[in-house]
């Protein structure tokens, strides 16, 4: 999530107004299998 944060992949859907959720997903390196995953609304700009 703090990637998605630092590079602000979500700004130009803030700026629309348009609802936007942000997903965060992680994976084992050596087995290529789906560890985990986190999602957060962001506020839209008004």
């Amino acid at each position: 999530m703090s990637q998605v944060q630092r590079k602000k992949y979500a700004a130009p859907y803030r700026a629309a107004g348009k609802p936007v959720w942000v997903v965060g997903l992680s994976f084992n390196g050596r087995t290529r299998q789906f560890k985990g995953g986190t999602v957060e609304s962001v506020k839209v700009r008004v």
